[in-house]
């Protein structure tokens, strides 16, 4: 003899209903609807998390703010031009922690950019470092090994800073 199941409270809309079955957890077909988009959402949510699109998109807001916040002034290679972005000193790809770091940039004009990036011309940094001193190179070497996990709290941790 069948024992009638116990009431459940639906999933979605919290009523008491009697279930037809043990597995059922929603009161109607239009709850089931529901949780069904809810779960579905909450994946795709969790597929997108887990495919770096977040991180990477903070990665880029923060990148941005960088540039917008430490570009000004005169080029500090030629200090003949004003400055149109920041140079890492230490490449981006080198060390995370110096990333969003203010003492590893260089305001820098766009010939002397290219110059770098294209021809290597070693005279660019070689008269930063005349500028700013071999002290402060050889500390940027010694935090360059500092490890950095990307995490989305860190990315927005740093964009907090550079919208002050």
């Amino acid at each position: 003899m069948r024992t009638k199941p116990k009431n459940k409270t639906c999933k979605v809309c919290s009523k008491m209903f009697t279930p037809w079955n043990s597995l059922v957890v929603v009161c109607s077909p239009n709850c089931a609807i529901k949780l069904y988009k809810e779960k579905k959402k909450a994946k795709t949510a969790k597929m997108i998390k887990d495919s770096g699109k977040i991180e990477a998109k903070l990665t880029r807001k923060a990148d941005r703010l960088l540039q917008q916040k430490y570009t000004q002034g005169l080029c500090e290679s030629c200090q003949e031009r004003m400055a149109i972005c920041c140079h890492h000193y230490i490449y981006k790809s080198q060390s995370k922690f110096l990333r969003y770091s203010p003492s590893n940039l260089v305001p820098i004009c766009a010939e002397c950019h290219t110059r770098h990036h294209k021809s290597g011309d070693s005279q660019i940094m070689s008269r930063v470092i005349a500028r700013r001193g071999i002290e402060w190179e050889q500390e940027l070497q010694r935090q360059r090994r500092t490890p950095q996990k990307f995490t989305i709290e860190y990315l927005e941790e740093q964009i907090s800073k550079l919208e002050k």
